[in-house]
């Protein structure tokens, strides 16, 4: 079973070149306004047998009629990436870094089980030891993360009617649109600094709702707990008295007020009930909650044609993490643009301001460097092109590659903050 899983990958590196390249002039992209809005391609009769073979080889067991299990597929998502720190001005490199890593920034593995036709999912995704990435620097030397061998997500989904649907256990929480995208949908090589900061990647809970986007309204509520750790009797248990959050979000159709001929809006609400509000949070923290006390969110999601675009308007309340700041507003505007059915350009503006609030993304500047990673202000732009070798799925396999310019201000004390560019190259795949 561990072959089949490796060889995933190994066969879609070896084998995309006997795929077609045909275009076609007449060639329109259309998608829903969902997470990202994808715009995907038609399906390339000549890439059919590469591409089906791949689609059909995580499946172990696939039978729609049986009573009671109806599918057992394996999961595997990956990336492997270099990315390039590069400071105007003077450097501030920390000791043996350079500016550069290259890492396996998530490589996981898990399986996902079908039962009752199709009412109830059992799901599941490890992060793979040693290959989930670095954290920083220190004396020379990269420090690990705590998440080697971890659970990422472990929990029951069951369809009570098309319209509703209960999770529970360990969800990645669908703060933002960013986040409502999973790894490998992601269209930029990092989610946006605000959004890492507020939101929280994945955490056991709860969750009540209706994610079909073909209805006029939607909605979530959810509870989740706040801490993480390597002892998963640690992980699920209620440690003190406040240390969960609680979260609500609506969307509904906007076509017809907004453009786009997909288009939807969320709003988002979360209470934060930790004591880590207004505080640092310890070095060896393994709180995984909100980035503020209070945090809300409006996103706007559209696609037309070969366009699509994410628009973000964020907010916290008694942020997390620092003593110093109250509140962080900002916003994040990603849109993109397929050129053709194997190849996307992408770029995203963000903003973030409150003073001493705003938190820099930990993974590249402040982990290479020796910049303030608190700050007042933040303004960024992300260029990048996207290459998709397979357009009928284009998150199975891709080649990514992007630039961020960076300018930051208003560092405590009066530090010198950091202005630059940040440099990546990826390729990323998932089954």
């Amino acid at each position: 079973m561990f072959a089949r899983v490796c060889c995933f990958f190994l066969i879609a590196l070896a084998g995309w070149h006997g795929s077609a390249w045909a275009e076609g002039s007449a060639w329109q992209a259309s998608g829903p306004a969902g997470p990202g809005a994808s715009v995907r391609a038609p399906s390339h009769p000549a890439a059919d047998g590469l591409y089906s073979r791949l689609k059909k080889l995580p499946y172990l067991y696939d039978n729609k009629e049986a009573e009671f299990l109806n599918q057992f597929k394996l999961l595997l998502t990956g990336q492997y990436q270099g990315a390039q720190v590069s400071p105007s001005g003077a450097n501030r490199f920390r000791k043996g870094s350079h500016g550069r890593e290259n890492e396996w920034r998530r490589l996981q593995i898990g399986f996902e089980a079908v039962f009752f036709k199709n009412r109830l999912t059992l799901h599941s995704l490890t992060n793979m030891g040693e290959l989930d990435g670095m954290y920083k620097v220190e004396d020379g030397r990269w420090r690990r993360t705590k998440t080697d061998w971890s659970i990422f997500e472990l929990y029951l989904k069951y369809k009570v009617n098309p319209s509703f649907f209960v999770r529970i256990g360990k969800i990645t929480s669908k703060m933002t649109a960013e986040f409502r995208e999973t790894a490998s949908e992601l269209k930029t090589l990092e989610r946006s600094d605000l959004v890492n900061q507020l939101g929280t990647i994945s955490s056991w809970g709860v969750v009540l709702e209706n994610p079909r986007q073909d209805v006029p309204v939607g909605w979530e509520a959810s509870v989740f707990l706040n801490d993480t750790s390597d002892s998963l009797a640690h992980e699920i248990r209620f440690n003190t008295a406040d240390s969960a959050f609680a979260k609500a979000s609506i969307h509904l159709d906007a076509h017809g007020f907004l453009p786009g001929e997909k288009s939807r809006v969320w709003l988002t609400y979360a209470h934060n009930f930790t004591h880590y509000a207004g505080r640092s949070l310890p070095e060896d923290s393994y709180y995984s909650g909100l980035g503020a006390r209070d945090v809300a969110a409006v996103d706007w999601v559209m696609s037309r044609g070969k366009f699509s675009m994410v628009t973000e308007l964020m907010s916290g309340f008694r942020v997390v993490g620092t003593p110093l700041g109250e509140n962080v507003y900002g916003l994040a505007v990603l849109p993109s643009y397929r050129f053709s059915p194997h190849l996307e350009g992408v770029f995203r503006y963000q903003l973030s301001h409150g003073r001493d609030a705003v938190k820099m993304y930990a993974r590249y500047v402040p982990a290479v460097t020796t910049y303030p990673k608190w700050v007042s202000t933040m303004n960024s732009f992300y260029f990048g092109l996207n290459y998709y070798f397979f357009p009928e799925d284009p998150d199975m396999l891709k080649l990514m590659a992007g630039g961020e310019y960076t300018t930051t201000g208003g560092a405590p004390e009066g530090a010198r903050c950091f202005s630059g560019w940040t440099w990546f190259a990826a390729v990323r795949f998932h089954f």
